[in-house]
């Protein structure tokens, strides 16, 4: 949306954004083709893409058990990882559920779900030659590098100029469940991992969320996995080891879209944002969770590569300054020369963000717009 604050409501039924066009619409309506695929703006803008791949927000595969008819496979009867035991099982098939995506017996196999009914359930496969049906993060990828080698082929118009588009892709790893194939768990043996930094003994008691609050789901995540293992660093390792598979196997799909992408002649101007929506808390403060203000939920990657201006000298470069993701929209308006939004009244409202480009330019000295400190 480019806005911090969307009222009190769900940010996709708020009055500004309802009234303000969302990055997408924006360059839709400028003449760019608009594409996207997966987990983008968690599903409240799929009428803005020209094209649309796999529908958004599908964190499949879940496993099933095999004695439910199709009738009866709906979303509500996916089960945890049977890997996984109680009780921190009991929180459900999608936060309670970590393991990895291999073939599970005679008595469970893999759901595919893009709805709650059972028209909208199927199972993932696996063939007897090694291979299996691709979970939605794969579809994903597959469809961004094919929509690539297509954008290649009709990059130019009648007049030779270039066919601008915008490309969204989102993948729904590394957010629970975190079902990846086996090998990315190989990588991370329990027994060479270490606890997360930051982890200290009672380190929420002096903090005013302690006191005013009684309950917290990320309290009793931790404290329920701790007690589900025979001892507690078991428990945070076997869920880091998830933790670590997701973010790995999530990096393959965006390694699969780059590497499509390098052998284009798109590769030359087309800009790359990389980014997450939140961190996690994987100990720190007592927690297991996200939605706190504490640096291990705040802080996301966030890497931009733009032809002409980060790639000048060949090398990567970081910038220590405190940015936003309420900054990437007016940062593209700016990179791509594009007119300021135009929001409808009583409730659209122009951009909360800065352009970092003098960032991009100079990452240790540049000066913008945006705050000095976070």
């Amino acid at each position: 949306s480019g806005f911090s604050n969307n009222g009190k409501m769900e940010w996709g039924k708020a009055k500004a954004v309802h009234d303000s066009p969302s990055f997408v619409a924006h360059f839709q309506a400028n003449g760019y083709r608009t594409l996207g695929t997966g987990k983008v703006a968690h599903g409240h803008s799929p009428k803005e893409f020209d094209q649309k791949g796999h529908p958004t927000c599908d964190y499949s595969p879940f496993p099933f058990a095999k004695n439910q008819t199709k009738e009866e496979s709906t979303l509500d009867n996916r089960i945890a990882h049977p890997s996984v035991p109680a009780p921190f099982r009991n929180f459900g098939p999608l936060v309670g559920s970590f393991g990895p995506l291999e073939e599970l017996g005679d008595d469970y196999a893999w759901s595919i779900h893009k709805g709650r009914g059972p028209k909208q359930f199927r199972e993932l496969k696996f063939y007897e030659d090694g291979h299996r049906d691709p979970t939605p993060d794969e579809i994903s990828a597959e469809w961004a590098s094919d929509r690539l080698e297509e954008l290649d082929r009709e990059a130019l118009d009648d007049e030779g100029e270039w066919n601008p588009f915008l490309l969204a892709v989102g993948f729904v790893r590394p957010h629970a469940p975190r079902h990846v194939p086996k090998k990315y768990f190989d990588m991370y043996p329990i027994e060479t991992l270490e606890m997360p930094p930051g982890i200290k003994e009672d380190d929420l008691e002096d903090t005013l969320r302690q006191k005013l609050q009684d309950k917290d789901f990320g309290r009793d995540e931790l404290k329920v996995l701790k007690e589900t293992y025979y001892n507690e660093d078991m428990g945070i390792k076997k869920w880091l080891q998830s933790y670590l598979a997701s973010v790995t196997y999530a990096d393959d799909m965006v390694g699969q879209v780059l590497d499509t992408l390098e052998k284009t002649s798109l590769k030359d101007n087309t800009i790359v944002v990389l980014t997450s929506d939140h961190g996690f808390h994987i100990g720190q403060k007592d927690y297991l969770f996200k939605n706190t203000l504490w640096q291990p939920a705040t802080r996301v990657p966030f890497v931009m590569r733009v032809p002409g201006l980060t790639t000048e000298n060949g090398s990567s470069s970081t910038c220590d300054k405190p940015v936003s993701l309420i900054d990437i929209y007016p940062t593209l308006l700016d990179l791509c020369d594009m007119p300021d939004t135009e929001y409808q009244p009583p409730h659209g409202r122009p951009l909360d963000g800065h352009s970092l480009r003098p960032l991009l330019a100079d990452p240790e000295n540049g000066s913008w717009d945006g705050p000095d400190f976070a």
